[in-house]
C-alpha cells in the first residue's frame, strides 16, 4: 500500500513559481523594470473636502433615509441630474463627440459609471447617437453546440432556438448586434494578448472598419495610448452555458462569433475598478 503525504513547503514553492512574478518579465535580465508606487495623499482630508466627507458619512450611516420610503435616500439637488441628456452633457463636451478621433485625449479620461448593465447599455446608446458619422452594425453568428445532447421535449428546449440565443447577452459575451462608429471608445471583454496590452477591460478607440470581420483600433491607455499604437481586431468565438446544475446559464450550451467589444463610454462600477485612465 502506498501513501501520499502533503508537503506544505513544496506546495508553497509551486504556488510561488506559478505566480505572475515567475514570468520572464520579472527576471533580473529582463528589459522591463517595475516600480512600486504608493498613495501618499488622502483626498478626503485636503482643504475643501470636509463637507463632502460629512455628506458621505451621513449617506453611509443612513441619516438621510426618506421616512416614507426606507429604501431611498435624499441627496442634495446640486449632486443630481434629472435626465440622461443632462448627465451626458455634464461629462462629455459636445465638440469632443463631433470629432472623437481628434479629441481622444479628452474622451479617454471621461466615463460615466452605472450600477447595472441595463443602464450602461441605455446611456451608451445615447452617447453613440451623438457621435457624428454613419454607424456600423455587426451581427454575430450564433449556434447551439453540436456536441451537447438535445431533447426537443425537454423543458429548456426553447433555449436552443437560435432566435432565443440572439436575445441573450450574458456577462462576458458581446451582444448579437454590435453597433459601432468611428471614433467610439470601446472596451475589450476578453484577454487577447498580454504582450500587446490587449486584456479584458482595456479601453480602445475605433479608427476604421476594414471589413465585416476586421476593425482597426487604437490604444488609449498607458504608454501605448500615448504613442497612439494601432492594431487590427478580429472576431472571436465565445462559448456559454451547458451547466445543467447552474440555473443561471441553463442546460443548453451555445457559441457566438463576434468582436470582443462593448461600448466603453459608460461602465459598471465593478468594471471600472483598476482602470487608471479615467479622470472624470
Amino acid at each position: 500500500m502506498q501513501f501520499a503525504f502533503y508537503d506544505q513547503r513544496n506546495s508553497l514553492l509551486a504556488a510561488a513559481e506559478a505566480s505572475i512574478k515567475g514570468h520572464e518579465y520579472f527576471s533580473e535580465n529582463s528589459e522591463y523594470r517595475f516600480e512600486t508606487t504608493r498613495l501618499t495623499i488622502n483626498n478626503r482630508v485636503i482643504p475643501g473636502q470636509d463637507v463632502f466627507k460629512a455628506l458621505l458619512k451621513r449617506i453611509g450611516t443612513g441619516l438621510d433615509v426618506d421616512a416614507n420610503f426606507t429604501e431611498h435616500i435624499t441627496l442634495p439637488s446640486e449632486l443630481c441630474v434629472h435626465s440622461i441628456k443632462e448627465l451626458v452633457d455634464f461629462v462629455f463636451q459636445p465638440e469632443h463627440l463631433k470629432d472623437p478621433i481628434h479629441f481622444v485625449e479628452e474622451l479617454k479620461g471621461c466615463a460615466i459609471l452605472c450600477t447595472t448593465n441595463l443602464t450602461v447599455d441605455k446611456v451608451n446608446d445615447e452617447l453613440l447617437s451623438r457621435i457624428e458619422g454613419q454607424s456600423r452594425t455587426f451581427v454575430s453568428i450564433d449556434q447551439a453546440h453540436e456536441d451537447h445532447p438535445f431533447d426537443r421535449l425537454a423543458v429548456n428546449a426553447a433555449d436552443a432556438n437560435v432566435e432565443n440565443i440572439r436575445r441573450k447577452t450574458p456577462t462576458g459575451i458581446p451582444p448579437h448586434k454590435l453597433i459601432l462608429k468611428k471614433g467610439a471608445i470601446v472596451t475589450l471583454i476578453r484577454n487577447i494578448s498580454i504582450d500587446q496590452g490587449l486584456c479584458n477591460g482595456t479601453r480602445v478607440q475605433i479608427i476604421d472598419f476594414v471589413s465585416n470581420n476586421i476593425v482597426k483600433c487604437r490604444h488609449v491607455m498607458g504608454e501605448r495610448g500615448q504613442r497612439g499604437e494601432e492594431f487590427l481586431l478580429f472576431k472571436y468565438k465565445f462559448e456559454y452555458g451547458g451547466e445543467e446544475r447552474n440555473l443561471q446559464t441553463g442546460g443548453v450550451r451555445w457559441t457566438r462569433i463576434q468582436f470582443p467589444l462593448k461600448p466603453g463610454f459608460v461602465l459598471t462600477i465593478n468594471k471600472s475598478q483598476g482602470i487608471y485612465s479615467i479622470n472624470e
